[in-house]
């Protein structure tokens, strides 16, 4: 697995002939993986799903794009009601959002993001969803926050706003270790970045003002807290993204436009080398 992991990584730069080999034995050597039974194999499976779906979407592949979002599917609802097996793919999945989004592929992100939320709602509404304030509680809603982030990008403002509040009422009740509460503050701060500006700047000011328990017990803390310049930077970094900057509408137009180019880049290519033969 990490050798096809590594040649997918490095597909694109050898050839498309190349790339394409690969693909045809990523399916197959999928299934016959043994089922996950750790958090390490998951990863890993996750990971090799992900380098897939990339250089399949960079060649067009949509046959290979749709087996193995399908595939990513099903591993999210395997680890259905698992919260800390979802700690672990939520990064990943995030990974492959912003990868995909860049592809034109829309319908399969949002299949995605709906069987993500799914895997972590366990068949619950995210309204009357119960979080207990412990490490796997906001390890679910760090996960629920890339879902969320992904509706904000299509303009999905009030589908993704019961996933915000539920995030923004366990962090303000201040219960979670320091440990937990920086984690899913920045997440928090990344998401929001992404709303309309004037409820992101809304929710950002109101961090810094409600916000506590943000410490740590490291050598510097005479000086400093790592973990609240933890937070600080994800806030810069969600007012300064590009995503906050250019709002939803602007988002979507420069991935089309960038799916554009790369669809004609590919044509082109494909034209010349008919040609040279």
């Amino acid at each position: 697995m990490s050798i096809l992991s590594t040649a997918l990584n490095l597909a694109p730069r050898v050839s498309e002939e190349f790339a394409l080999d690969m693909l045809a034995q990523l399916v197959p050597a999928y299934d016959a993986l043994p089922e996950v039974k750790d958090a390490v194999v998951l990863e890993q499976q996750a990971r090799l799903l992900e380098k897939g779906l990339f250089v399949a979407a960079h060649f067009d592949r949509k046959d290979t794009i749709q087996a193995l979002v399908n595939r990513f599917a099903d591993l999210l609802q395997s680890q259905r009601g698992n919260a800390g097996a979802i700690g672990t793919l939520d990064t990943l999945a995030e990974h492959s959002f912003r990868g995909l989004r860049k592809l034109g592929m829309r319908d399969e992100i949002d299949v995605l993001l709906k069987r993500m939320a799914d895997a972590i709602l366990d068949g619950q509404d995210v309204a009357t969803f119960e979080v207990k304030p412990d490490r796997n509680g906001a390890v679910a809603l760090r996960a629920l926050l890339h879902v969320a982030g992904g509706w904000l990008y299509f303009g999905r403002e009030r589908q993704a706003e019961p996933i915000i509040n539920a995030v923004r009422s366990l962090l303000f009740k201040n219960e979670l270790h320091a440990r937990e509460q920086a984690p899913l503050a920045r997440a928090y701060a990344l998401t929001v970045g992404q709303a309309p500006v004037e409820a992101a700047q809304k929710r950002l000011e109101e961090l810094f003002h409600r916000l506590q328990g943000i410490k740590d017990t490291f050598t510097t803390n005479t000086h400093y807290s790592l973990l609240q310049l933890d937070v600080v930077e994800a806030v810069v970094l969600a007012v300064v993204s590009e995503d906050s900057a250019m709002g939803a509408d602007a988002r979507r137009w420069l991935d089309d436009d960038e799916f554009i180019v790369r669809h004609c880049i590919h044509r082109d290519f494909h034209a010349l080398k008919a040609q040279a033969h």
